[in-house]
């Protein structure tokens, strides 16, 4: 709220030419509060003024706000587009690690390199190994696991990019070629063997996010053992097919 009243603030004032723009960036993650106190700007913003909000999920964004905008669609960079700027940022960079952090970057090249250049990669790398045994561990493993991640500052791009390869692996049993799958992504996918399941553990991480994400705000570590309870009922009836 004290980060929107300031904003409120910096626009009250006059500009001699031009016009004011205030960018919000990741502007899903305004709480109720801040998002109340937003409604009044942006319904009556000050002369000479552009307001645009950001959001790579402006679903989770309040009726109320989206009413007051005008919607923008931006179409997300290609893989294939992104692996080639890093490739060419970087000769340190190999192909395999672009690629990577390529779909991490899930359109954005920011993020992709903000991927490169922490261990985000490795985190989604070791969470995907461990999916991968799921349905092999023990009901308090599972517990454990989920309480590790939910401390994992992360962990939404984690979760993002399991999406993202239940999205490909989905394209690739639709008959289209799609990316291929590094080894831990490979494990990941053998609980995921038709598109049904696909579908569904897709389904499972989308609703985990939302659930975390304001402004449901669900406890992170409760979301995350329903999610890893679920797959590993998924990876286990798997097995007994």
């Amino acid at each position: 709220v004290e980060v929107i009243r300031e904003l409120q603030k910096l626009l009250s004032f006059k500009v001699e030419h031009g016009v004011k723009v205030a960018i919000v960036d990741e502007a899903d993650k305004m709480n109720l509060s801040s998002a109340n106190a937003f409604l009044k700007t942006l319904e009556e913003p000050p002369g000479e003024t552009v307001i645009i909000l950001v959001s790579a999920r402006p679903s989770v964004l309040l009726p109320t706000i989206i009413s007051r905008c005008m919607k923008i669609n931006f179409a997300p960079l290609t893989v294939d587009v992104i692996k080639e700027v890093l490739l060419s940022s970087s000769q340190e960079t190999s192909e395999a690690e672009a690629l990577s952090a390529a779909r991490f970057g899930m359109g954005s090249i920011s993020r992709a390199l903000e991927a490169l250049e922490g261990d985000a990669l490795a985190k989604c790398e070791e969470f995907l190994d461990k999916l991968s045994m799921i349905g092999k561990r023990e009901l308090g493993s599972v517990v454990e696991m989920a309480a590790k991640y939910a401390k994992d500052p992360e962990l939404f791009q984690v979760l993002e990019t399991a999406k993202v390869i239940c999205r490909d692996h989905g394209v690739t049993l639709s008959g289209v070629e799609a990316l291929r799958a590094t080894a831990a992504e490979d494990k990941a996918l053998t609980i995921f063997k038709d598109m049904e399941k696909t579908l569904e553990a897709y389904s499972l991480f989308d609703n985990a996010l939302r659930e975390m994400m304001p402004p449901m705000n669900a406890n992170k570590q409760l979301a995350l053992e329903s999610l890893m309870i679920t797959l590993k009922g998924m990876d286990k009836r798997a097995g007994a097919a």
